[in-house]
């Protein structure tokens, strides 16, 4: 019979799930240190190619400052697993408290570079999205100088949107009990219920929803179209194997018109035809894009529905009373999302042929 997470911590069933819960977390967070390294080091990485490739494109730039904003995410929080993996595994190390300025300032800083991340995500599945469903539209509409405004622009609102969460904290002196001396702490504000209250509602269920939806809408677009193009190209296969099979192997003329034949051709029709005739590369660009914001589908969505429970339990981060769910819960939402950050790399890799080139030639220049 499952024990219940309320149980009080004196109960012998609490006793050995602490045991066990104690065990996982160990095991978490050397796989925690793990990511976090692979991820700043992948990071990094992506950061000198996609400098070294140019920086003139909307998609090159807003990958080059995701890259950026997970670097800086994971920097961060490399920082905290490893404060967590000193004080797991070596307990008798001087190590400063956990509240201290030095030892908590990264986990104010955290939000900002995950919310940054989160934003320009949706900024790349909209402008992809924008471009293929209206491409004679939205396609001369994102330029590079627009583009590195309006990232400009959602790094502010990275900002603005931390501002409650760091509102809650105060800086006090404190004593370190091990040392006998004192430090500036972070605590929590006397009263911060109604500060918790409204970011709970507003940054992670109102605006967090929002984003959420519309990268999976932008997903749903950018796949139908793949699937559009992808029958047309088996239809001028088909078709183009049938006309050699007439002409007895002879290239007939034949050729699709770069304009449309009649003036009164509407703006969609030729949005339509463009979709069809997408080039290799506009189609590896979109796969990457659409795996990118499938990866970020998937990390987010644990996060999501937590943050929604929470609307009606606000008791549930209690970590007294949902102790043991709190560590399971949040331990593999934290893995989700340090890996939503770490993984690019491989979408890279696979789907862009010209970050492989300058990968290399970047490897044979350093040899």
């Amino acid at each position: 019979m499952a024990a219940n997470l309320t149980e009080p911590m004196n109960s012998p069933i609490m006793g050995l799930l602490y045991k066990e819960v104690l065990i996982l977390r160990l095991f978490i967070t050397h796989v925690l240190v793990g990511v976090t390294f692979f991820g700043v080091a992948a990071n990094l990485i992506n950061i000198t190619v996609l400098a070294k490739m140019g920086l003139k494109g909307n998609v090159n730039l807003a990958l080059f400052f995701l890259s950026l904003s997970d670097f800086m995410y994971l920097l961060f929080y490399s920082l905290i697993v490893m404060f967590w993996f000193l004080a797991d595994n070596f307990p008798h190390l001087p190590l400063p408290p956990q509240d201290d300025i030095l030892t908590f300032a990264p986990y104010v800083l955290v939000p900002v570079f995950y919310d940054y991340s989160t934003m320009v995500s949706v900024f790349l599945a909209v402008v992809r999205c924008a471009c293929v469903v209206k491409p004679l539209k939205f396609k001369s509409m994102f330029t590079a100088s627009r583009t590195l405004s309006i990232l400009g622009v959602l790094f502010c609102v990275a900002m603005l949107r931390s501002i409650p969460s760091m509102l809650s904290y105060r800086l006090r002196w404190s004593v370190n009990p091990n040392t006998n001396s004192t430090y500036l702490a972070f605590r929590y504000a006397d009263d911060v219920s109604g500060l918790v209250k409204a970011n709970d509602i507003l940054n992670k269920n109102v605006l967090a929803w929002l984003t959420y939806i519309t990268v999976v809408t932008c997903v749903i677009l950018l796949a139908s179209k793949l699937q559009a193009a992808s029958r047309f190209r088996r239809t001028l296969a088909t078709t183009g194997s049938s006309e050699n099979a007439k002409t007895g192997g002879r290239i007939s003329e034949f050729s699709v018109p770069s304009k449309p034949s009649s003036h009164l051709e509407s703006s969609e029709a030729n949005d339509e035809k463009w979709s069809g005739k997408m080039s290799a590369k506009d189609v590896q660009v979109i796969q990457s894009v659409t795996l990118i914001c499938v990866i970020f589908i998937l990390s987010v969505l644990p996060q999501q529905v937590l943050s929604f429970v929470r609307l009606f339990r606000s008791d549930f981060y209690d970590y007294n009373k949902f102790m043991y769910f709190n560590e399971f819960v949040g331990s593999c939402i934290l893995l989700f999302n340090l890996l939503n950050a770490s993984v690019n790399i491989f979408v890279y890799f696979r789907y862009n042929s010209r970050y492989r080139e300058t990968f290399f030639d970047l490897v044979k220049m350093k040899k």
